[in-house]
């Protein structure tokens, strides 16, 4: 059944286009051909909208891709530009480096002449030490001399001073002044007679009420001022207690005082609060001199509070005066410049108050 309804379907076919004029014929031959062209278009329209659209998605990734890379272009751009400023500065530091490696070269070649000049020198001071080592050499016999001697003076000194104390040390006493305001003051003294007279300094005893003595063998009296000046700063003192055996030092005149002769101090410094024995400082006599209307013998050995009155003792022992002030001026300008009451000035007085006693 289906093969002749086929049969039927292209005989009507073909009955049909036997009706038709070639004229017909042709215009349907061309509405086909250009069915079929349309068609053929259409395919094609359709395949190159597709290639189309996939080469603009090309289009846009390129310029996607160009973009990112003009990106990294202008990157690379500055990453060259830092390095060729990198480049400039190094070349910069080049300069300078060559500047300073030229700089070092000429201040080694100024080395080299120094070094070159101080190497003539020393040559020279080589010399010189050699010549002076022969030299030394030559006089070291008599250097080792010359030392022994200075070795000996030394000595010579220091035994002229022991020697000198240990003449008067036992003629010195300590003196403890209680004045009328019961202040406990004090200083030092000389022992003038065998009798129990001593010599000290007006302003150690002034404004005395009660006056002891101490012996350096461990005596002790009481004693009072029987003459004295204050101008002169001398003053005499006479013990209350009966006596003997007492240590009397030797004295000397003015007239036998020189300058540059020894001058040992004894004495008790910080007499009142420094308990202990009798300190000993030395120097030398500097002048025998008139001062604010006195005449005093001007020393260099130390003074301090509590050597008032205590001797000044020559190379042999004997008392050349007692020691009273040291003069500093207002602004402590003055150093070691202290003078002493004369020992002459002691016996005058003395012998004045004997002479009122006989």
């Amino acid at each position: 059944m289906p093969e002749e309804n086929e049969e039927a379907r292209i005989s009507s076919v073909k009955s049909l286009f036997r009706k038709l004029n070639p004229f017909n014929t042709a215009m349907i031959a061309l509405a086909v051909v250009l069915i079929a062209g349309v068609g053929v278009l259409t395919y094609f329209f359709f395949d190159m909208r597709k290639e189309f659209n996939d080469v603009s998605d090309d289009l846009v990734q390129a310029k996607a891709l160009i973009s990112s890379n003009q990106e990294s272009i202008g990157r690379l751009h500055e990453e060259i530009d830092r390095k060729d400023r990198e480049i400039i500065s190094l070349n910069d530091t080049i300069s300078e480096l060559n500047s300073c490696l030229d700089s070092l070269d000429d201040d080694i070649s100024s080395l080299d002449s120094a070094l070159s000049h101080e190497s003539t020198k020393l040559s020279s001071i080589e010399e010189l030490l050699d010549d002076t080592g022969n030299r030394i050499a030559g006089s070291y016999s008599e250097l080792s001399q010359r030392l022994s001697e200075v070795s000996t003076s030394v000595n010579g000194a220091t035994t002229a001073y022991t020697n000198a104390y240990l003449k008067a040390c036992d003629s010195i006493v300590r003196i403890t002044n209680q004045d009328h305001d019961y202040r406990l003051l004090g200083g030092s003294g000389v022992i003038a007679t065998a009798d129990g007279y001593i010599f000290t300094c007006y302003h150690v005893v002034k404004g005395y009420r009660h006056i002891d003595i101490y012996l350096q063998d461990g005596r002790e009296y009481t004693a009072k001022m029987v003459d004295g000046d204050e101008d002169l700063d001398i003053a005499v003192l006479k013990i209350n207690e009966p006596v003997e055996n007492l240590p009397i030092a030797s004295f000397c005149s003015l007239d036998d005082i020189l300058p540059g002769d020894l001058a040992v101090a004894l004495g008790y410094p910080a007499v009142n609060f420094l308990k202990g024995p009798l300190t000993v400082t030395a120097g030398i006599v500097s002048a025998v001199r008139e001062y604010d209307g006195c005449t005093w013998v001007q020393f260099d050995t130390t003074m301090n509070p509590g050597n008032s009155g205590g001797a000044i003792i020559n190379q042999n022992g004997e008392v050349m005066g007692m020691g009273s002030f040291e003069l500093v001026g207002y602004s402590g300008q003055y150093s070691n410049l202290c003078f002493a009451v004369p020992a002459d000035t002691g016996w005058e007085y003395l012998n004045k108050y004997l002479e009122t006693q006989s």
